[in-house]
């Protein structure tokens, strides 16, 4: 199991207004790195295609798609050769349990993480975003969305990844931090290019910094090779073998 510590990766479709078609088929390719290395620490694409969107991490392999009309994740561990089955409505709730634990925090960068607050900085003329906290900074540079749709597909996308990440591994993030990123970029109606996140930790006087970057690439097209890769996907869900999230995430 990952640690998806991607800042975008998972799975949302077209999660706008009912009656609305998601005609844009297009893929996201990711790059993490941590502090300053040159090596990426996790690579992925996120195919969006039809009514799903399917996001495929390298190292471990691993897939997850999000399907609109069942509102279900399907997690496919290549490795294993099984799969697993998330609600929508269950990563919600699951959500709304992480809020409520804030009171319950003694450390202060977690009560931070449950319920952030954030003074933002935008400059038009080069696309940066800045969203300064006490204990962590967003910096995000920018690029321009084909249309309106690939923005609010990509943040519905975005919030789903950040939602469902604590609920498949115990260390990751709580989701909000990442969400106010997301509705930030939507409301400039931008696509982040290059997001650095840091982190400021203290124990007695000594604080320590703890520094993340990440780097998406939109293609605006899908290869024959993409479809094929969603086509022998759908062939993986019907033949692994089913099991619990339980047994998933160990």
């Amino acid at each position: 199991m990952n640690l998806r510590l991607l800042p975008i990766a998972v799975y949302a479709v077209c999660l706008l207004p009912p009656g609305t078609v998601c005609a844009q088929s297009f893929r996201i390719d990711n790059k993490v790195y941590v502090g300053d290395g040159r090596e990426a620490v996790h690579q992925s694409s996120t195919i969006f295609h039809e009514q799903r969107v399917y996001d495929y991490l390298e190292k471990p392999a691993e897939a997850i798609v999000f399907d609109r009309s069942t509102e279900q994740f399907t997690l496919l561990d290549m490795m294993r050769r099984s799969m697993a089955r998330v609600a929508a409505r269950d990563v919600l709730a699951f959500t709304e349990q992480l809020r409520q634990r804030n009171t319950e925090q003694a450390d202060p960068l977690l009560r931070f993480l449950l319920a952030p607050a954030f003074h933002e900085q935008f400059d038009a003329q080069t696309g940066t975003l800045n969203l300064q906290g006490t204990w962590m900074t967003y910096r995000a540079e920018t690029m321009a969305a084909p249309n309106a749709e690939v923005v609010k597909l990509y943040r519905d996308f975005s919030d789903w990844s950040a939602r469902l990440s604590p609920m498949l591994v115990a260390t990751a993030r709580p989701p909000f931090a990442r969400l106010m990123l997301n509705s930030a970029l939507e409301e400039h109606r931008l696509l982040p290019r290059e997001v650095t996140l840091t982190i400021t930790t203290t124990r007695g006087v000594v604080s320590k910094r703890f520094v993340t970057r990440s780097e998406h690439q939109l293609i605006e097209r899908l290869s024959e090779s993409d479809l094929n890769r969603v086509k022998q996907t759908h062939e993986f869900m019907v033949i692994y073998n089913p099991v619990s999230l339980e047994q998933y995430r160990k």
